[in-house]
């Protein structure tokens, strides 16, 4: 599906080359690159859904799809206060659901994170059924019904949003999937690319002979070959007919790039991002040019969500959960520490900038040795000792014969 490949791009675009760097907790550091292994992944589900919720297991993280979650509780900037997760194990025909309803709570003049669990058995996994005790099911027996969290300042979940307004149901406080402008189209899209396929395969050449001849070479055991196929031409036994089928390539193509371009606009993509050519398929723009606004404006709105306008986003509330959690079970020591959160310039081209720099090289603006440990990883200091071996050839004209080379 099509609306696949839409979400894949996002989540590439947005996660290109992210960094991530925690400064004064090394192990910190560690239990976030784990996550940020599969983020790019979750990315591509958030896209193709309406958002995700990420919640703390206690000694990881999960990410649920809005079937698994409600939301009860939001502020007037669209913050999730309060949630309610759901859990399943189903044995034989009946179905066990786990709630957890998280909240704070104002308890003597103090803000308490509250964690209510309880368990349900029901015939039916979208029925909540009849509720039951939490340590008659043995997966959950040494869950407590009531916790409190002292000393959080943030809720142990966050909903990790898509940045397109709900105008399905404005009272819901889910996000939309990102392709939900372009439903129709998608379909269309699909019907066209059917299309496309089944005129490809229904393209052979055929030959129609006699019925007569296709039975004497079955009867002498004469094997045709497949582009011969038999019909009954009348009294005319030596009617033979040639089918040679015409592609509509250029039409099909105009189509297909037509719901292409309309698509990915809706997408929040520049016209023209996606485009098909019939010899490679479906092609996107190798780069984002400077001048494709709406895709890097796109593209920044899903940035924003993840680092926060204030280093408040999603991937600061994830290491805020794993920091709160390792703390308390002791697998992370407590320290202060800072974070840096760094995405790579779409429209940077390294081939591009390391031709401009060895232009200032040659022109005398850089030192060389800055452009060697900039473009060939090399340190600091090799860079100055080949320089400085360089120069000592030069004395003998061969440093400048390699520099006009």
């Amino acid at each position: 599906r099509f609306s696949n490949v839409i979400c894949r791009e996002i989540a590439n675009l947005t996660l290109f080359n992210v960094e991530v760097q925690i400064d004064g907790n090394a192990e910190l550091q560690k239990q976030v690159e784990k996550v940020m292994n599969t983020l790019q992944e979750k990315q591509e589900e958030s896209c193709s859904s309406c958002g995700l919720m990420i919640k703390s297991t206690g000694d990881g993280l999960e990410f649920l799809d809005p079937e698994y979650f409600v939301i009860t509780e939001t502020n007037s900037n669209g913050d999730v206060l309060a949630a309610i997760f759901f859990s399943y194990i189903r044995k034989g025909d009946l179905f066990f659901e786990k709630t957890e309803y998280h909240r704070f709570e104002e308890i003597a003049n103090e803000r308490v994170y509250r964690i209510s669990s309880k368990a349900f058995r029901s015939k039916r996994k979208d029925e909540l059924g009849t509720e039951i005790p939490l340590d008659s099911v043995p997966e959950w027996k040494d869950i407590e019904p009531e916790v409190a969290v002292h000393g959080l300042e943030e809720p142990l979940f966050a909903y990790w949003k898509n940045p397109f307004a709900n105008t399905i149901d404005k009272e819901s406080p889910l996000t939309v999937p990102v392709f939900s402008e372009c439903i129709e189209e998608l379909r269309w899209l699909d019907i066209a690319l059917n299309m496309f396929g089944d005129e490809t395969e229904d393209s052979r050449h055929v030959t129609y002979v006699p019925q007569t001849a296709i039975e004497y070479a079955e009867k002498h055991s004469i094997k045709l070959p497949r582009f011969i196929q038999g019909i009954e031409m009348g009294t005319n036994e030596d009617n033979i007919k040639e089918h040679v089928p015409t592609m509509q390539v250029a039409e099909r193509v105009a189509g297909i790039n037509f719901l292409l371009s309309v698509i990915g606009y809706k997408c929040g993509f520049s016209n023209g991002y996606f485009s098909f050519d019939e010899s490679r398929g479906i092609q996107t723009a190798t780069q984002v040019e400077s001048d494709d606004r709406r895709t890097l404006h796109t593209i920044e709105a899903f940035r924003t969500i993840l680092d926060g306008k204030h280093h408040d986003g999603i991937i600061h509330k994830i290491i805020y959960m794993l920091y709160a959690t390792g703390t308390a079970d002791g697998t992370i020591p407590t320290t202060n520490y800072e974070v840096a959160c760094e995405f790579e310039d779409l429209v940077y081209n390294h081939e591009d900038d390391r031709a401009r720099w060895w232009n200032y090289v040659i022109q005398g603006k850089v030192p060389a040795w800055m452009y060697f440990v900039k473009f060939e990883g090399m340190t600091e200091q090799e860079a100055k000792a080949m320089v400085k071996e360089a120069q000592t050839l030069d004395d003998e004209g061969l440093y400048r014969k390699f520099k006009d080379e």
